[in-house]
């Protein structure tokens, strides 16, 4: 997101198609009013893409032992001999 770019609240209305084009360049516009911000117009984050089962069939894989306990060495720190 670029910059913020303030605007005075009365200027709102006169400059709203200006403010739309900000928004849509991916600007985040604050909205004052006597100098203190009032409102913050941003850009809609896109629509996270929908998932898609099986997509990446094939491309992972668990090996046998996965779920077999780990040796005590692994929990005491120690290397395997």
């Amino acid at each position: 997101m670029s910059a913020i770019r303030e605007t005075h609240i009365d200027e709102t209305a006169l400059n709203w198609p200006d403010l739309l084009r900000r928004i849509e360049s991916d600007e985040e516009v604050v909205i004052e009013k006597n100098g203190v911000a009032v409102a913050r117009l941003s850009p809609v984050e896109a629509a996270p893409k929908a998932r898609v089962p099986g997509l990446d069939r094939g491309k992972i894989w668990v090996s046998d032992d996965f779920d077999d306990p780990l040796p005590d060495s692994f929990w005491l720190g120690e290397e395997d001999a």
